[in-house]
């Protein structure tokens, strides 16, 4: 470096680690040839049979040393987090306080996987198997004999979901958490027209108990980042599947920190830390090996100058070139390197004892950590044996794992909302704040009269029954709409409010925004007259209360949604300042208007 010269330091003594492991920190990477095996118990090799072994003797040492020295920490290192999966698991089986940072992704948490089978089967009736999910999840927790009789009773020819409402409809089918569920789903798909999809998914998770099943801090920590990432969505759009899951394989679902606990990380996340006592198991895997590069290419500096050395991979019929060749060398030595920064980072982190594991083999894994320890091991190796094929590498171990629900998970209550009780019929949930047939009803109609064309009885039972409308209230509900389309069609005062000329908007939907809030507005009827004035027509299919009078009535309704109403010319006058605007509400069974 310039006129600096260059000199080589060796680590004789620091203020965190034993001096055994300094002794046997420089022993191994300055690579001396006759390497001191004296260290005082400090470091230790043990070698076993299979990673089964390896593992259960792993954890007994655990325990026992956790309990034989209170208040010291304790760290269990791997390369990989699959290096380490195993021995996470058998610790919590034997019920040891572990923490472990960063060791599973988010969209491997069972809880999340309970959310997604969720949100995919409320968003979209053909995904049946986040349905069957979603039954067989602690929510509704159907057993596997009760999923196999729907199964048979189904009929191919309908979604599952449908399959469901009728077998529940026929009673073949008597669970009151699925009629709870049909009943969430159907009122789902109207709150989501109302709400921004994180509340939707908020809703649905209150409305299951998910507050009172989720009850550990590791759920809740996990469900509280997951409703955090659906923030950064869109608010009223569903994410794509794709890019929520890539999302969710970015962030970890982390242990809650405990006193006395066990760590358990990768040596990245190591970095920086210090432990009394590291555990180093799994020496002889070796790493990911990564396909051949279709080019290698190396920026090197010659009396010409910078030149760049490139090679391609070599043709299935040829031979890889002399040029190429050595830029393998170049990085298979650069492999190493980064191999021995990494040993030399796991190695470090203990100040009082360090603990290394392997499973032994005929052959040293070439570019295992147990090839570069095999000194201080004494690794039994035979010489003539060249079976690599038993070399474990993490390709074949990062296998995706299944999750299972365990059977001491409690299965939620019956739902509050909707609420059922002993004499309520399974077909009829009572809903607080939404009115399910007639919010079918003004929905089919706003449809009717959105078509250019005459609708049938039969399409009218579709519409209806896509609406949530139940078999057995299909003929009064139809019988209603043909009511309502009847007057509005011949009644006098129904028929002025479409105008002469000009386009009529159904549904329209307006986003308004304020501040960094997004508010969505949807109306019912709108358009322009001759006159250049804007119409808002919100109709409403409704009924008096009991003992109420038609007076009493449209003087609470028109209470209730005068504001409403106000909000929907407000958001006209920000486009069209100075637009006169007429606003009323339309009550089609009652052939009235009430003008705002």
């Amino acid at each position: 470096m310039g006129n600096l010269r260059l000199e080589s330091l060796q680590l004789l003594s620091n203020f965190r680690s034993a001096p055994e492991l300094v002794s046997f920190a420089n022993a191994v990477f300055h690579r001396q040839a006759c390497p001191v095996r004296n260290y005082a118990g400090d470091v230790k090799f043990q070698a076993f049979r299979d990673e089964v072994e390896e593992t259960e003797s792993l954890v007994e040492d655990l325990i026992a040393l956790q309990e034989k020295v209170s208040g010291e920490s304790i760290v269990v290192l791997g390369r990989s987090r699959s290096q380490v999966s195993e021995i996470v698991s058998l610790l919590k089986r034997r019920k040891v306080k572990v923490f472990a940072m960063e060791m599973q992704h988010l969209s491997e948490s069972p809880e999340i996987l309970d959310l997604l089978s969720l949100i995919y089967a409320f968003t979209d009736e053909t995904d049946e198997l986040s349905l069957w999910a979603l039954l067989r999840s602690p929510w509704i927790g159907l057993e596997l004999k009760t999923l196999w009789e729907i199964a048979q009773r189904r009929d191919p020819n309908q979604s599952l979901m449908k399959n469901l409402q009728r077998q529940i409809e026929a009673k073949t089918l008597n669970h009151p958490r699925v009629s709870g569920l049909l009943a969430l789903y159907e009122g789902a798909q109207f709150r989501k027209k109302e709400l921004s999809f994180v509340l939707w998914v908020q809703e649905l998770f209150e409305a299951l108990g998910g507050a009172s099943l989720f009850v550990q801090e590791k759920s809740i920590s996990s469900i509280e980042q997951f409703f955090r990432l659906l923030e950064t969505f869109p608010p009223f759009e569903v994410p794509d599947r794709a890019v929520l899951e890539h999302a969710l394989n970015l962030r970890f679902a982390n242990e809650p920190a405990s006193v006395n606990a066990i760590q358990i990380m990768t040596i990245h996340k190591a970095k920086g830390l210090e432990f009394d006592h590291v555990f180093l198991p799994r020496l002889h895997r070796i790493p990911r090996r990564d396909d051949p590069s279709l080019l290698l290419f190396k920026e090197q500096f010659t009396q010409e100058g910078w030149q760049m050395l490139l090679a391609p991979i070599k043709s299935p019929l040829g031979e890889s070139s002399g040029l190429y060749r050595f830029l393998m060398k170049e990085e298979q030595r650069l492999a190493e390197a980064e191999n021995y920064r990494v040993l030399y980072v796991a190695t470090t982190r203990a100040k009082k004892t360090l603990n290394f594991s392997f499973v032994q083999k005929n052959k040293l894994p070439s570019g295992s950590f147990l090839e570069m320890l095999a000194p201080w091991a004494e690794v039994k190796i035979d010489p003539d044996e060249q079976n690599s094929a038993e070399e474990i590498s993490e390709v074949c171990l990062e296998s995706k794992k299944l999750f299972r629900l365990p059977s001491s998970i409690p299965i939620a209550p019956v739902f509050s909302v909707p609420a059922f009780s002993e004499e309520s019929e399974l077909n009829h949930p009572q809903w607080p704040n939404l009115q399910r047939v007639d919010r079918a009803l003004g929905s089919v109609v706003h449809a009717v009269l959105a078509a250019s064309h005459e609708v049938d009885d039969s399409c009218l039972k579709s519409l209806l029954r896509s609406e949530g409308v139940f078999v057995h209230e299909l003929p009064e509900v139809l019988s209603q709409v043909k009511m309502i389309l009847s007057h509005m069609r011949e009644d006098p005062l129904m028929r002025s409010l479409s105008p002469e000329r000009g386009e009529v908007q159904n549904e329209l939907m307006l986003i308004e925004q304020e501040g960094y809030a997004l508010n969505r507005h949807i109306l019912d009827r709108t358009f322009v007259d001759s006159s250049g004035v804007r119409w808002i027509l919100d109709y409403k299919i409704a009924h008096p209360n009991g003992g109420e009078s038609l007076d009493a009535f449209f003087l609470r309704m028109r209470e209730t949604y005068q504001a409403q109403l106000e909000r929907y010319a407000r958001v006209f006058r920000k486009i069209h300042p100075g637009l006169r605007v007429k606003m009323g509400l339309v009550f089609p069974l009652q052939k009235r208007v009430e003008w705002i």
